[in-house]
């Protein structure tokens, strides 16, 4: 029905939210090295209807926030079937070098066209729509000469649209069109043309560039993530594995692994759930899995010195000195002391980092009983519940806090690890990431 070099591919309950956004779309396509670079423009999937906090999850907020712009330094931004505007040359089938994806050892790509065999096996038996192919592959799609007959147009896209046309052809298979065989066919065309050297770019304007409906309740939210799920790792066992375009097409390596997080989400099933029962496993076999007090401390404070140790040494700053440990026996030979299970304190730097911690947590819960406090709706029972299990590891600090004489922390530690705290706590607030 056209020949228009740019197509926009929405979802039917999306619409456009922002005016300008085929305005910046078409920025970044014709802004690529003579339109050599840039495969289509994908802009993040929003919603109009969503519910506060996203208690469903919908908004995807570390795959749009966080991996989508990171991703935009390598190839670009995964497809993802809505909110996109392709080229129509890349849709069908023609690589960055202006050639077919089989290349030059396609007997049927000939002096830098398709011939009429060619275009007939790649593309269908309408000769209307193989003449408008043929004029996108070659570049000659801004020319006037194309035949005007609407009857006919309409003829030719009512046989280009029955379900039999693309048996026979290239169609989903070859680069050319969506792929097939996979309901997850938005991430597998995006890896095909991301295989054969293009990019693509991610357009994020404000406001949004589109708006859709959410998924409205838990089962159905369920019930997509499912089918997400099932096809992506469908993806990663087939023989579209990102790994084997890596090796045997253009698709970057780092580019490969950001496809690998995205396709392997269903495995993160498997250590979720274990995770889940394990707390259950724990009690009901009367065993363990959190560290114990004092290995959280000795992992804190003892191993982290002894990493800071070989650092040193390694880049020649300092030798590594034997320490000898001091070892104190009773008075009297059978006598027990009371207080030997107390904690003792000198001002070792040593003891700065659990000091620290304590510090750090302290503020922590501060801040947690403040927002609760002025009715804050984002308290977040988990990470409360972790800190308070954090605090009682480092107890017999707390304690030394309060205490004189060797059980009770020296003042020069206090002071440094205070002023620790207070440093960490405003680079927290400075560089949230929330």
């Amino acid at each position: 029905m056209t020949n228009a070099p740019l197509i926009l591919n929405v979802d039917c309950d999306m619409y456009a939210n922002n005016s300008q956004i085929v305005f910046h779309a078409i920025c970044l396509l014709l802004g690529s090295k003579n339109e050599q670079e840039v495969a289509f423009v994908q802009a993040p999937q929003s919603f109009y209807d969503g519910i506060k906090d996203d208690p469903f999850g919908n908004q995807l907020v570390a795959l749009l926030k966080y991996m989508g712009e990171g991703i935009s330094g390598l190839q670009g931004y995964f497809y993802s079937g809505t909110g996109c505007f392709h080229r129509r040359k890349v849709l069908y089938g023609l690589c960055p070098d202006g050639c077919m994806e089989t290349g030059g050892r396609n007997p049927n790509w000939i002096g830098g066209k398709l011939t009429d065999e060619g275009l007939l096996k790649s593309f269908g038996h309408s000769k209307e729509f193989t003449k408008t192919a043929e004029r996108i592959l070659t570049g000659l799609s801004g020319k006037a000469d194309c035949p005007h007959d609407l009857s006919s147009s309409a003829e030719a896209a009512n046989q280009v649209a029955d379900c039999s046309y693309a048996c026979g052809t290239s169609w989903g298979y070859k680069g050319i069109g969506w792929m097939y065989g996979s309901t997850v066919e938005d991430v597998l065309t995006g890896l095909s043309i991301h295989a054969r050297g293009w990019r693509s770019a991610f357009c994020k304007p404000d406001p949004p560039a589109f708006l859709g409906c959410a998924p409205s309740d838990v089962p159905s939210t369920l019930i997509q993530q499912k089918r997400w799920a099932t096809r992506l790792l469908e993806t990663l066992f087939s023989k579209s594995n990102p790994f084997i375009a890596t090796i045997t097409a253009n698709l970057q390596f780092r580019q490969c692994l950001a496809y690998i997080w995205i396709l392997s989400w269903g495995l993160r099933s498997i250590p979720e759930l274990c995770y889940a029962v394990l707390t259950a496993y724990c009690i009901i076999t009367n065993s363990h899995f959190l560290p114990k007090r004092m290995g959280r401390i000795i992992s804190t404070t003892a191993w982290f010195f002894g990493v800071l140790n070989v650092i040193i040494k390694l880049l020649g700053l300092s030798e590594t000195v034997f320490e000898v440990t001091q070892k104190n026996q009773p008075s009297t030979p059978g006598e027990d002391n009371k207080d030997a299970d107390q904690f003792t304190f000198n001002e070792s730097p040593i003891l700065v980092p659990a000091t620290t911690l304590l510090f750090v947590h302290l503020a922590a819960m501060v801040k947690a009983l403040s927002d609760l406090n002025h009715g804050s709706h984002e308290l977040r029972i988990g990470e409360v519940i972790c800190n308070v299990w954090m605090l009682l590891c480092f107890s017999p600090f707390l304690k030394g806090l309060f205490r004189k004489g060797k059980y009770g922390i020296p003042s020069s530690t206090i002071c440094t690890s205070a002023a620790l705290a207070v440093v960490f706590v405003n680079l927290c607030k400075r560089f949230s990431i929330a």
